[in-house]
């Protein structure tokens, strides 16, 4: 970045691109080197509202988002003061936006605007960097107008997340219950899900199990801290081993198996109690601690209750049809072991910081059960 004026940070979600860009920034911060990042998705929004539109009839120019950026970070700086801005575009890479920055990107540095307004890129003081997924839409001219760099997800994983996320549990019992957890289940159940490795040491390799909605396994690691946090509160203060086994068996199966579609979760059901080893209790009815319900199909069909300590059905969950007060026919909402599922999932992450998003094939549930949670 100190002999290229665009740069191309490449890599698949997960692989810690923004937090290179922003450790770069605050380390430059702290050496005395003010540095300012204007951070856009450039597919955002249209071409017209990104480079500024010229009026044909009127010829009155409206100051596009990208423009009005570029033209106030290429301002002189005043004498005597040395510092950085950099323009990210958080974005995919294609020839509908980003053929009018090759001008921008070779030697020339010009930024020429619909109403012919030309802006030079004030180098080094000023850069630009493309934040992308992947470069399969960028043509060879932009290409090779742009210096590379590519960031594996695998040279970070998922297990510095994982150690500070532990590291953060007020609890110290919990703690250490949750690290024997983690080692033991974590690593196997993620490449079986992801890489479809069944066992590692014999290198049994099945198909990777088919999501609804891809996850890295960032993403996934990430979801089944949030469902343990949501579960081991402080209030429950729980220490004890078989009990945070069992909550600990009930976010895996709605994290690294949430997002299965039905097959897989079958799958990755026998999966999971083959590598949890606890005996498997043929029964309709609750089980209890030390055992897993294996009369139903998959874990996904079972709550953990924390009151009784068991493993009911969900079924047994599902309150009475009660008519709306209204009586009108819109307001009708039939309760089901899939409305009652799905909100009770919703409600176990309502108070994470992070955003949810429901996926399903297809099903009405995904509109429904925020709407009875608001209700």
């Amino acid at each position: 970045m100190m002999t290229r004026h665009t740069t191309m940070i490449v890599g698949p979600t997960g692989g810690g691109k923004t937090v290179c860009l922003t450790t770069m920034a605050r380390a430059q911060t702290s050496l005395n080197l003010p540095t300012k990042m204007h951070i856009i998705n450039p597919k955002a929004i249209p071409i017209s509202e990104l480079y500024g539109e010229l009026d044909p009839t009127t010829r009155d120019w409206t100051d596009g988002l990208l423009s009005n950026i570029f033209r106030e970070m290429n301002k002189p700086v005043p004498e005597g003061r040395d510092e950085r801005r950099y323009i990210v575009y958080d974005g995919d890479v294609d020839a509908v936006w980003v053929e009018n920055m090759n001008s921008v990107m070779d030697d020339n540095k010009l930024l020429t605007l619909p109403n012919g307004e030309r802006i030079r890129l004030n180098f080094p003081t000023c850069s630009m960097i493309f934040e992308v997924y992947d470069l399969q839409y960028a043509s060879p001219a932009t290409i090779s107008r742009c210096g590379m760099v590519y960031v594996d997800p695998k040279d970070i994983g998922w297990q510095p997340f994982l150690w500070k996320w532990l590291e953060e549990r007020p609890n110290a019992a919990e703690q250490a219950v949750l690290r024997d957890l983690t080692e033991h289940f974590l690593e196997t159940c993620i490449d079986y899900v992801v890489e479809g490795i069944e066992d590692k040491a014999s290198m049994t390799l099945v198909e990777p199990l088919r999501q609804v909605v891809p996850m890295s396994n960032l993403a996934l690691v990430q979801q089944l801290c949030t469902m343990l946090a949501s579960q081991l509160t402080e209030e429950r203060a729980i220490t004890d081993k078989p009990l945070i086994e069992a909550i600990f068996i009930l976010c895996l199966t709605w994290s690294l198996g949430g997002a299965l579609v039905q097959p897989a979760r079958v799958q990755f059901d026998t999966f999971l109690k083959k590598r949890a080893g606890l005996p498997l209790v043929d029964r309709a009815d609750e089980v209890g601690l030390g055992q897993l319900p294996h009369k139903l199909p998959t874990l996904h069909d079972y709550l953990f209750d924390f009151e009784e300590r068991k493993w009911r059905p969900w079924a047994t969950a599902v309150p009475e049809y009660a008519p709306p007060a209204d009586g009108k026919f819109s307001s009708i909402m039939v309760p089901t072991l899939d409305t009652v599922r799905s909100t009770w999932i919703l409600d176990s992450i309502n108070e994470a910081p992070t955003p949810e998003r429901p996926t399903a094939e297809y099903s009405t549930e995904q509109a429904l059960c925020p709407q009875l949670r608001v209700e």
